[in-house]
Order: C-alpha cells, then sequence, then structure tokens
C-alpha cells in the first residue's frame, strides 16, 4: 500500500504547481531512507518534487517500471525513483524522461549490473548512490546536465561537485605572447574529472589597438593531440576578461572527460596589435 511521510516544511511544495508535500509510493524502506534520499536531492527538486520508492513487493516491480509511469516531471516537479538494495541486471532507460533522479537505497547498497541509457543531452538527471561499472560511469561524466555522485566499481565515490582551478600563464608585469604559454598533467586524484566552464582574463594592463586575444587548450593522450575547444576562448579589445566575448568559447563534448596522465597545452594564437596586453590567466571550472 501507498504511504505519505511526515516531512519537515521545506519538503512541502510552494509556488505554482507544486505538490502540497511529497508522497513516497509505495515503500518497503525505512523513514530514515526517506530522509536521507530528499536531503541529497533537495537543490534539484526545490521542495518541489514527488518520490516514487519502488519495490517488487509493491507497485512496480521494476525500476524501468516506475520510470516508464513518470508523465509529468519538469522543472519544478523532479521525481526520484529509488531502486531496491542488491545487484539490478535491468537494462534502464531514461531516454525522453527529464527530471529525474534514479537513486540507491543507501550508501553502495545497489549495484547497476546491467545497462544505464541517459537522456538527451538537453534534459537534466540525476543519478546517485549506485555502484556503476566504468562505461556508465563515463556516460555520466559526459552527459552535460546530469548531477551524479556515485560509487565505481572499484568502491571509490565519484561525486560531480563543481570547483575551479586557475592557470597563471604569464605574470601580470610580461607581455602576453603568443605561443605555447604553460602545460599543466592531470593527476591521479583527478581522474575522471569533467572540464565544464573557461574563462580567460588578463592581470595587467589589457593594451593593444585592435584584435582580441585568443586562447586554445590542447589535450594530449597517448601520444595524440585534440583540441579542447571547438570555439577558442578569447578576451575582445579593450576588455579584462572573456566574460564579455562577443563569441563565448565552446568546449568540445566529445574530449570535456579528463583522465589521469591527460596533458594540456594552453596555446595563445592570437594577440592585440600595437601595445601588446600583459599578464593572463585562465580559469578552467570542473565537475
Amino acid at each position: 500500500m501507498a504511504r505519505e511521510v511526515t516531512l519537515p516544511p521545506w519538503q512541502a511544495g510552494t509556488g505554482t504547481g507544486a505538490a502540497s508535500g511529497v508522497r513516497v509510493s509505495p515503500t518497503v524502506f525505512g523513514e530514515a531512507n526517506v530522509q536521507s534520499c530528499l536531503e541529497a536531492a533537495e537543490d534539484l527538486m526545490g521542495g518541489n518534487g514527488q518520490m516514487i520508492f519502488v519495490s517488487t513487493e509493491g507497485t512496480y516491480a521494476t525500476v524501468q517500471a516506475a520510470i516508464d509511469a513518470i508523465a509529468d516531471a519538469g522543472p519544478s516537479k523532479w521525481y526520484v525513483v529509488v531502486a531496491p538494495p542488491g545487484d539490478n541486471a535491468e537494462a534502464i532507460s531514461l531516454a525522453g524522461k527529464g527530471y529525474i533522479c534514479l537513486a540507491g537505497s543507501g550508501d553502495g547498497a545497489t549495484r547497476l549490473t546491467g545497462s544505464l541509457t541517459l537522456p538527451a543531452a538537453t534534459l537534466p538527471c540525476a543519478i546517485r548512490d549506485l555502484v556503476v561499472d566504468g562505461a556508465m560511469l563515463e556516460a555520466c561524466q559526459r552527459h552535460p546536465l546530469c548531477r551524479w555522485d556515485l560509487i565505481d566499481g572499484e568502491g571509490y565515490r565519484r561525486s560531480r561537485s563543481a570547483f575551479p582551478i586557475t592557470f597563471p600563464l604569464v605574470p601580470f608585469t610580461a607581455d602576453v605572447t603568443v605561443g605555447t604559454l604553460d602545460k599543466w598533467r592531470v593527476p591521479e586524484d583527478l581522474d575522471g574529472i569533467v572540464l565544464r566552464s573557461v574563462v580567460l582574463h588578463h592581470t595587467g594592463t589589457p593594451s593593444g589597438i585592435s584584435g582580441a586575444t585568443s586562447l586554445g587548450i590542447e589535450r594530449t593522450r597517448s601520444g595524440g593531440a585534440v583540441e579542447l575547444l571547438s570555439t577558442e576562448v578569447t578576451i575582445d579589445h579593450g576588455e579584462a576578461d572573456s566574460t564579455t566575448a562577443a563569441t563565448p568559447a565552446v568546449i568540445d563534448p566529445t574530449y570535456k572527460v579528463l583522465h589521469a596522465g591527460d596533458v594540456l597545452a594552453f596555446i595563445t594564437t592570437a594577440i592585440p596589435g600595437g601595445t601588446a596586453p600583459k599578464g593572463l590567466a585562465v580559469t578552467l571550472g570542473w565537475w
């Protein structure tokens, strides 16, 4: 039988189209597990989500049956489908089903041994508290709108939480020149990081009479080199950084996942004419 769990005030829906609460239907899990899952999904749901717990003893015999039953998910109404503990050999598909968080029923208690298909890159989703293989982890890493907190096959927890790294490329008193300015090797403890943003900024004087400062980022892996940016990051003439660029930088989704041992080369391809600008740094945002 379905039951409704008593929840704190923040979990009651507010605003247009919000639910009056969060209905758990059906569940064989304890209220503590309900609470844990809600807290982890709070930033996604904004208090307006509905949770469906999956159980072979309830309405939905499989995870996929629960996913298929969701027809009205959207930005103000996230669903959280929680898989039972143990190994799950289902072929699970979220194709066409955004605004769904697929979760395990405890820290490392649920292992996906089948396959996982994510929705289109334009639909947000979340995957959490599941043990997955390398292919599933990389699929989540590549999806631009997927939030994940997973355990890989070796037992290591991997989470997508945003963090920046700033690379000083040219001292603020020195002229910026065209060419390779610096290189960086991805360390072992950052294996699997995902590039999500890039901002270029002059740390000294943004001089020059015309033209832009442009930077490409080249990744080398096993001797092969590719460009991480399909459109280079640029600082337009007279500007201090790239946030106001007429043509924004574009990260190539094919290459945005980096692994330990990858080497990045930061290469200026153009600078303004006239007096050279001084000082340059680039900030890369990661998941």
